[in-house]
């Protein structure tokens, strides 16, 4: 391994952004954003339209835009990513595709109950698919049907049988959604329509920016393509669907549709036909037509699909996830919210990954988590990724602009409005660094865990009401979790990848089912009620060979979905080993899978919190461990093959050092110790490298000699007060009660006629030339002063759209001064406030693209609650205590505080080590100095700092650096759950969750700092 390269990795090791292309953009503010994210260490973004563009879309001006960016990204040696969508799903290019014919759109078949009055109608509505009748047992499962052709047919069913009924399945097109600008969603299935989409996106890019393609722009995003249904009753259709299923099963799926709805006897193998069909024709129609362009063109396919975290998510969504991620140069998923869930969906894409040498496997990452999110907590999730196989992050997002309702798309926003911003290649160093890491060297696997969702096909069933098959879920993840605490790597092995892909070979005596490049010597078959008859057959000659079949829980008992209970049962009897549970399975896997390496705690206790990943590289192993409790720390033992040296890798410092272990015959072990989020990687070789000498441990005789709790401070930004509530009139008509200007937005809206556009991107809207109605309009904003500040700014969204007056007077409001964003105007009203109530009022005309918003007082000043939701402009405390800054004037600061103090330190010893502990610090990340000397910065725990060198005999002075976000300023600030798990537009107006009080996160040194001396 290039130490050099891990220390500083080049671009390709590096996140690329989500980049918000989201209002009217400018070639200079995009060339200069660019060069902001190369400073901050980012190795590339995706040019994402986004919610508020105003360039209009796949435009000439677009393609300017496009071109300049690429252009600028050579400049600064970045990767210029494409993205294929107008906001997602990707397919319809912003509803350009699907404007074009209704051929071009998504299609459902709806089941209908009908009538044997209403039949003959049915029957020459061209919408209508099929008809049926039905008979029923007693416990509702279908006894037998017929499909009516004729209208004579009726009278006869009806006099024969007075337990018929009868049904109709009705073809209905996607009306128009907003997210397509008002057209529809792609037709995934329909040839023409995906290449119309392919002609009006790609085509064009490469008519355009093609000179770029293979270089600086690698690629090119697909997002979360899908064929969804909408509602119960309902199943995913296309005309091409019928002919396709047929060729492949050989049957007509027209005569059998209501076995996709009601149980029958043969209802397993429809739906395992149907899902099977849907899931391919997606895959070939779709999936691999983009990847195969790409590949002609030189371009790296990317993206994720919809839903791809459940069994039954993937069926309803998109069939299964694992057979696209073939057709992915780089295979994707996303994952949202500031958690550490949903293992399943990594591990799908990792496993493809690995079967098809793919190097990076990447994640859209971060999103919905809210401003408030800490470097701890990406590092913390991201490690969680690096150990289960994703190598390669997005962050989502970086807004162009935070305009209008620009700020509230799914926050946090990692760009220059956020006050960590300067500091934020720390943690990218830290995410390109273990991104490096975790791509040396090939996955150690031996073990394939086959993928159930067939399972899932043969069970699901959309007739409203039906609890749907979520047990297969509930049991593979019960098997998934046992795998990772017994701490043996493995992959999934998708049906569809192995008919193509799959074969049994033999290598010096043993037997493999090899899957394209990767072979596995254990097959673990989970519980499950049917597999493909391909499968079944793959898996008799894997045993036959000798290879090890191993089955777990429920057996399976149907081929195809059918029943075939004996053959099952001659393979049950060649098994290797048949597990009542988990627990019997791991104890049998425990005696014969190959481990590498080993990690327990000193203690024996639970290390289920712990989790890693193997890779191998001739004699070389690089094992990436991760410590995913936010409160524990983790005293481990890890427990590896000899090699001469063994070193650790520190993706915080990119320090490389040489570590001792004990040999134990052909093993080694070595011991480690994981603070709460923390990663680190190991690289355990025969090879001699250039690092630093093994760390020294701390001592165990450690004493507190020194503790702070009063400080001074400096901030580092103004400080902010949010005025979001305000009275307002329109027409002329009478001023409102106090409201929530989020209410003003929608009553305005709604009086402006404008609920047709909602949810329409701009440059959409505004090419329909509609006569849209301008109402005149005033806002008044109230907010109480104690003491007058020397400085005193008030920030208005694209301040020159309105006039201002101040306690009654004229301010202008034409300023080249911003803050936050380079759009929100900054307009200095200190000589017009006044000690006591002072009102603001804010007038202008109200139309299409006017973004009516909160504005914020800005300024030198503290702030004193004087109410349950109303603070006061007051003077600045002299100094801060220990706790949150929230309850000592700056409930609303966007911004950093520089906490300060002097102690003295009349025994200094230089043969001694004194740490300077942070004790439950609140912030984004964390900053120290000691008398002037260097920075140290702290993006995750300990918070600990070694400052043995920086202290002086005598006095000293301590600098700590608390970094926030623009969580306390921009919100959500009154819901209910303070901070929210899934952080959207909505979570910022959700009525149902809204309090008037305002919900603070706190920032600051909470129980102060600590001098421990160390001997």
């Amino acid at each position: 391994m290039d130490l050099l390269k891990f220390k500083n990795p080049p671009k390709e090791y590096r996140t690329a952004p989500f980049w918000s292309w989201n209002d009217e953009l400018a070639e200079e503010e995009l060339r200069r954003q660019i060069r902001e994210m190369k400073e901050q260490g980012f190795g590339g973004f995706f040019m994402h339209s986004r919610e508020g563009l105003r360039t209009p879309y796949l435009t000439d001006t677009w393609f300017e835009r496009v071109s300049a960016a690429a252009a600028e990204a050579e400049n600064q040696g970045m990767d210029a990513w494409m993205y294929d969508e107008d906001r997602w799903p990707s397919g319809c290019a912003g509803g350009i595709v699907t404007a074009s014919s209704d051929e071009y759109k998504a299609k459902w078949l709806v089941m209908m109950p009908s009538s044997a009055a209403a039949i003959a109608d049915a029957l020459n509505d061209p919408n209508t698919a099929a008809v049926f009748c039905l008979e029923f047992d007693p416990g509702g499962s279908l006894i037998r049907f017929e499909r009516i052709g004729r209208s004579d047919q009726i009278t006869h069913q009806a006099e024969n049988n007075d337990k018929i009924t009868y049904c109709q399945f009705q073809i209905q097109v996607q009306r128009p959604t907003s997210n397509s600008n008002g057209h529809g969603y792609i037709d995934v299935f329909n040839p023409e329509a995906v290449q119309e989409f392919i002609k009006v996106t790609h085509e064009r890019y490469l008519n355009r920016v093609g000179e770029y393609f293979g270089s600086v722009i690698p690629g090119i995003f697909t997002d979360e393509p899908t064929y969804r249904s909408k509602a119960d009753n309902s199943i995913p259709w296309s005309p091409y669907i019928p002919e396709y299923f047929s060729s492949h099963h050989g049957y007509d799926l027209m005569n059998h549709l209501p076995e996709l709805f009601f149980e029958s006897v043969e209802s397993a193998k429809i739906r395992s036909d149907f899902y099977y069909t849907l899931t391919k024709a997606f895959v070939e129609n779709f999936t691999k037509r983009i990847y195969d362009w790409c590949d002609k063109h030189g371009l790296m396919a990317t993206g994720h699909l919809l839903s791809e975290d459940t069994l039954v998510k993937q069926t309803n969504a998109v069939g299964a996830a694992m057979p696209h991620y073939q057709y992915m140069h780089v295979p994707g998923i996303d994952h949202l919210g500031n958690n550490t869930a949903n293992a399943l969906t990594l591990k799908q894409c990792a496993s493809v990954g690995n079967q098809f040498g793919r190097r990076r496997m990447l994640c859209e990452i971060f999103g919905v988590s809210g401003h408030h999110m800490t470097f701890a907590d990406q590092q913390w999730i991201a490690n969680y990724h690096f150990a289960l196989g994703i190598t390669f992050l997005s962050q989502h997002l970086v807004l162009y602009s935070m305009t209008g309702e620009r700020k509230r798309d799914y926050p946090p926003t990692f760009s220059y409005h956020q006050p960590y911003w300067p500091y934020y290649r720390l943690i990218n160093d830290y995410l390109a660094r273990a991104g490096y890491f975790c791509q040396q060297g090939d996955y150690f696997c031996d073990t394939l865990v086959l993928h159930p969702i067939g399972s899932v096909w043969a069970e699901f069933n959309r007739e409203g009401g039906r609890p749907l098959p979520s047990k297969y879920d509930a049991e593979l993840i019960k098997l998934q979790d046992a795998l990772f605490q017994a701490q043996i790597p493995f992959d999934y092995g998708d049906e569809l990848i192995m008919e193509e892909h799959a074969e049994v070979v033999v290598e010096a005596g043993r037997a493999y089912l090899q899957i394209n490049k990767t072979k596995y010597r254990t097959v673990i078959v989970p519980p499950s009620l049917t597999w493909r008859a391909g499968t079944f057959e793959l898996l008799k000659r894997f045993v036959a060979a000798g290879g090890r079949l191993m089955f777990v829980g429920e057996t399976p008992s149907l081929i195809g979905g059918e029943p075939d209970r004996s053959s099952w049962k001659g393979l049950l009897a060649d098994a290797d080993f048949l597990a009542d549970d988990c627990h019997e399975l791991i104890d049998r896997l425990g005696q014969i899978c190959l481990r590498p390496i080993q990690v327990e705690t000193k203690t024996g206790e639970d290390i289920s919190h712990v989790i890693f990943q193997v890779r191998t590289n001739g004699d070389a192993y690089y094992c990436f461990i991760a410590n995913l409790s936010r409160e524990k720390t983790h005293e481990l033992i890890v427990t590896a093959p000899k090699g001469r040296y063994v070193y650790s890798l520190d993706f915080a410092s990119g320090a490389a050092a040489q570590v001792e272990y004990t040999a134990l015959g052909e093993k080694l072990q070595f011991e480690l110790t994981l603070a709460p989020a923390g990663g680190r990687g190991f690289l355990i070789t025969d090879e001699a490298l250039t690092a630093g000498k093994p760390q020294l441990s701390l001592g165990k005789d450690q004493s507190v000699i020194w503790t702070a709790d009063q400080w001074n401070y400096r901030l580092t930004h103004k400080n902010s007060l949010t005025l979001d509530y305000c009275r307002f009139a329109a027409e002329e008509g009478n001023y409102s009660e106090k409201v929530p200007v989020w209410q003003v937005r929608r009553a305005l809206w709604k009086a402006a006629g404008l609920d047709p556009l909602r949810g329409l991107q701009p440059w959409a809207a505004l090419e329909r030339n509609l006569d849209l109605k301008r109402i005149p309009i005033k806002l008044i904003f109230e907010f109480m002063v104690e003491k007058l500040p020397a400085e005193l700014g008030l920030v208005i969204e694209n301040s020159h759209h309105w006039q201002l007056k101040v306690n009654g007077r004229t301010v202008s409001t034409k300023t080249d001064r911003y803050y936050w964003d380079r759009q929100f105007g900054l307009v200095d009203i200190c000589e017009h406030a006044a000690v006591g109530r002072n009102i603001i009022e804010l007038s202008g005309e109200f139309y299409y693209g006017v973004e009516l918003e909160e504005i914020y007082l800005v300024g030198d000043f503290a702030l004193r609650q004087t109410g349950y939701n109303s603070y006061a402009v007051t003077g600045k405390p002299e100094r801060l205590a220990n706790g949150s800054w929230v309850y000592q004037g700056y409930p609303f600061y966007a911004g950093n505080i520089v906490y300060e103090t002097e102690f003295n330190l009349d025994d200094y010893a230089q043969d001694t080590r004194y740490l300077l502990q942070l004790n439950n610090p609140r912030g984004t990340l964390f900053r120290v100095k000691v008398n002037g000397r260097q920075w140290h910065n702290l993006i995750s725990e300990p918070w600990v700092v070694d400052v043995s060198g920086d202290l002086n005999q005598g006095g000293n002075l301590v600098q700590i650096e608390v970094v926030g976000s623009l969580r306390n300023t921009f919100g959500p600030l009154h819901h209910r759950l303070q901070s929210p798990a899934w952080c959207g537009p909505n979570q910022f107006v959700d009525a149902a969750n809204w309090i008037d009080s305002y919900q603070f996160e706190d920032y600051g040194l909470i129980d102060g700092v600590s001098l421990v001396m160390v001997r």
